[in-house]
């Protein structure tokens, strides 16, 4: 399979050099020592570019995850494409990330620490979907209907659907990601609402999460699970920023508890975010934990091959 891959995304790569306008080919990862000793924790590879004005693409594999022979997609974050017919219109087709409003989610996940319980166990985050999106405020607002597989659905089951809905709107210092969505499951229907708000003052940013759930066979109630999440981050000087994050959840009779700690990113490179330094550190609280995580590494990216458009002028 690994050989198989490997032939594969060779060939991907001569065709992009070959006819894309842009592109950018770079390897991510992330090391660190913690609690239990030195660990590898992101390896993965990134292509992005466009063909010309309308059409671009996107591609994110995780090398250091193990390909499920009923899902060789697994190890796929992305593979999508894009087209953009005019300004005020998006489509989307492959696998890319469900419309969810959560700045937390929203996130890289090389760049998160840790997660709160629903993100952890309740998302696959990525999933084949079809998408289109209308834009309007000059960009600064964006309504986004998604139909997806599941990230509920078991492994290899690609008769499961999610339906999502979201709004993603700038306005002052304020940025917003709502959404509803509504996601089957082997027995009934998740619904759920996610109000993600980011504020951002100059060097100074917060976000706050606030998500509800209910499940179509778990009795009555309006909400049976709900999570909390909020990150402030300070950039005290260009290469050295602070960060505190925070967060509650609830899921039914299965899990409650809070999550909350902080840490400094340092980033040694003038002018770049390619090599980041940190050193973090947090709490749980919970009916399943309580431990404290402690962990210093680094993160870099590998720029392997770049074209721009505007170099062959």
């Amino acid at each position: 399979m690994m050989k198989k891959l490997s032939v594969l995304l060779f060939a991907i790569f001569m065709y992009i050099g070959a006819h894309a306008q842009d592109v950018d080919v770079r390897m991510e990862t992330r090391l660190s020592f913690c609690n239990t000793g030195f660990k590898a924790e992101r390896l993965s590879l990134a292509v992005s570019g466009s063909f010309n004005e309308k059409w671009s693409f996107n591609f994110f594999q995780n090398l250091n995850k193990p390909i499920e022979p009923r899902d060789v997609l697994n190890a796929t974050d992305k593979m999508f494409i894009r087209y953009a017919p005019d300004p005020a219109w998006t489509f989307q087709f492959g696998k890319m990330p469900l419309a969810i409003g959560s700045w937390e989610y929203d996130a890289f996940p090389i760049d998160v620490y840790y997660y709160t319980y629903y993100i952890d166990n309740y998302m696959s985050p990525f999933q084949i979907a079809i998408s289109g999106q209308y834009n309007f405020r000059n960009g600064k607002d964006a309504v986004q209907f998604q139909f997806a597989r599941s990230p509920l659905a078991e492994v290899g089951d690609y008769r499961m659907f999610s339906y999502n809905l979201m709004w993603n709107g700038i306005h002052g210092p304020l940025h917003f990601l709502y959404s509803a969505n509504v996601e089957q499951f082997n027995g009934g229907y998740r619904c759920l609402a996610c109000l993600g708000t980011k504020l951002t003052l100059d060097r100074f940013s917060a976000y706050v999460d606030l998500s509800g759930a209910r499940f179509s066979n778990f009795g009555s109630g309006m909400i049976h699970s709900a999570t909390a999440c909020t990150r402030l981050d300070w950039q005290i000087i260009p290469k050295l920023s602070a960060f505190a994050k925070f967060t509650a959840d609830r899921d039914r009779d299965i899990y409650e508890g809070v999550k909350f700690g902080g840490g400094f990113e340092f980033f040694p490179v003038k002018g770049s975010r390619d090599v980041r330094i940190h050193i973090q550190i947090h709490r749980e609280n919970s009916n399943a934990a309580h431990a404290t995580l402690a962990s210093a590494g680094a993160k870099w990216n590998f720029h392997i091959y770049r074209k721009n458009a505007e170099e062959k002028k």
